[in-house]
């Protein structure tokens, strides 16, 4: 399931994991200009995104609270920012793999 994104300021919702989905992957990238877009990945209430990823010089983890947001952000977006998706459990998706720079939801 690739998801390639031009529109600034685009909210994806990404599905409820169940059993009939458990194990999927959800690609997303950027495909706006640099410092374009914010892309906005955001997971069921009940749903979150766990992990980590290197970007620039740090290592990025992922809140991994219920229902908050991973977000590419604006200011540092490049064409083909990434990040992939897998679903792991009933409650977490979990960051495969990426690049650029994302911020969790507050």
């Amino acid at each position: 399931n690739d998801h390639n994104v031009a529109t600034d300021g685009l909210t994806i919702g990404i599905p409820l994991i169940t059993s009939g989905n458990l194990g999927t992957t959800l690609f997303f990238r950027n495909t706006g200009a640099d410092g374009n877009n914010t892309v906005t990945i955001s997971p069921k209430d009940s749903n979150k995104i766990v992990g980590g990823m290197t970007q620039a010089a740090a290592v990025f983890h992922s809140s991994g609270a219920l229902g908050k947001d991973l977000i590419n952000t604006k200011a540092t977006s490049k064409l083909g920012d990434w990040v992939a998706l897998r679903a792991v459990s009933l409650t977490e998706w979990y960051i495969v793999g990426g690049q650029g720079i994302f911020a969790s939801e507050s």
